[in-house]
């Protein structure tokens, strides 16, 4: 969940994937919300390859149309992690 959107923003996910943008925002896999349903943003299903045995990742927010990618406002703390299955 992710409420400190604005007008015009949208939320992403990126990481050390490529399918997750490879740390570039540009590449970051967009989320997307509705009126009903909001904080909570969803993104389509990305198919990761098992290279690794660890996928880390953050949310961040920039422009919903992914303009701007270099003003992306990233999650604090710990990057996330997906553990894959070998």
């Amino acid at each position: 969940e992710c409420s400190k959107t604005k007008p015009g923003d949208a939320v992403f996910v990126c990481g050390s994937a490529p399918e997750l943008g490879a740390w570039k925002p540009a590449g970051a896999v967009p989320c997307a919300t509705t009126g009903k349903v909001f904080p909570r943003w969803t993104s389509e299903t990305v198919t990761l390859p098992v290279t690794s045995a660890k996928v880390e990742f953050k949310v961040i927010i920039m422009a919903a149309d992914g303009s701007k990618p270099d003003k992306a406002t990233w999650e604090g703390g710990a990057n996330r992690a997906l553990h894959m299955p070998k």
